[in-house]
C-alpha cells in the first residue's frame, strides 16, 4: 500500500471528480489543500448536496465549477493548481 504525501501542495483540481470523494479525502488529510472539481453540471448540483455533509473545514476548501462538455475550453486554467487529479 502506498501513501501519496501533499505536502507543499495547495490547491487540486480533480477533474471528472463525481461527488468529490477523493477531494473530501485529500482535502480532510492535507491541511491547507483546496480542491476544485470539474464536472457536469448536474453532477455539480449532486456533489454540492454531499458538500453540504461534510464538516466545515472541508466545505470551506473544495468547490465546484461546471464543465461544459460540447466545448473544447476549460472553465479553469489549469496553471492555477499544483497538482491535478483526472479520475
Amino acid at each position: 500500500k502506498k501513501k501519496l504525501q501533499l505536502g507543499g501542495i495547495g490547491s487540486m483540481l480533480d477533474v471528472g471528480g463525481g461527488s468529490g470523494a477523493f477531494s473530501y479525502v485529500f482535502v480532510g488529510a492535507t491541511p491547507g489543500l483546496k480542491s476544485t472539481v470539474l464536472e457536469l453540471p448536474e453532477v455539480c448540483r449532486t456533489g454540492e448536496t454531499i458538500r453540504a455533509q461534510q464538516s466545515e473545514d472541508v466545505r470551506d476548501r473544495v468547490s465546484f465549477v461546471e464543465l461544459d462538455a460540447t466545448s473544447p475550453d476549460w472553465p479553469v486554467k489549469e496553471d492555477q493548481f499544483d497538482i491535478v487529479l483526472m479520475s
